[in-house]
């Protein structure tokens, strides 16, 4: 299995998720896309030929949004997207990783950053953007 076919079906066990694409979707709300970055690269290699290696992916999702002040709206949308970071601690807290190849032994899957980045796109949707990495052992 691909890392990346791995990594979203260990995304979709994520339970909150309405629809989940891989590197492209809709903007519609409630939908969200795993992005891979374009990075697998290698940190280090022993004498041994183990390779360390990182690979980086976003999640983007896709929420409506008010322009009116004070909208619990946009601060539960807020809310629901740190959930979904909460689940990556919880999932490396836990040590359940994606399935990677039998060659690969995952040490970590982090977040990058401890709240999303979010904007404004088309049809009153915000994207809110994360990036989450995985250090592994390659043999």
């Amino acid at each position: 299995m691909s890392k990346n076919k791995a990594i979203l079906d260990w995304l979709k066990t994520y339970e909150k998720f309405d629809k989940l694409f891989f590197n492209f979707s809709i903007g519609s709300n409630k939908n969200a896309v795993m992005i891979p970055a374009p990075n697998d690269y290698l940190d280090y290699q022993d004498i041994t030929g183990a390779k360390i290696r990182y690979y980086t992916f976003a999640v983007s999702h896709f929420k409506h949004f008010t322009n009116l002040p004070n909208n619990k709206e946009n601060l539960d949308n807020m809310d629901e997207v740190q959930d979904f970071l909460d689940w990556i601690d919880t999932q490396n807290k836990n040590k359940n990783f994606p399935l990677f190849p039998s060659n690969c032994t995952i040490e970590y899957v982090k977040n990058l950053n401890n709240i999303p980045s979010v904007t404004k796109t088309n049809n009153n949707l915000a994207r809110f953007y994360s990036q989450i990495q995985i250090k592994y052992i390659e043999k």
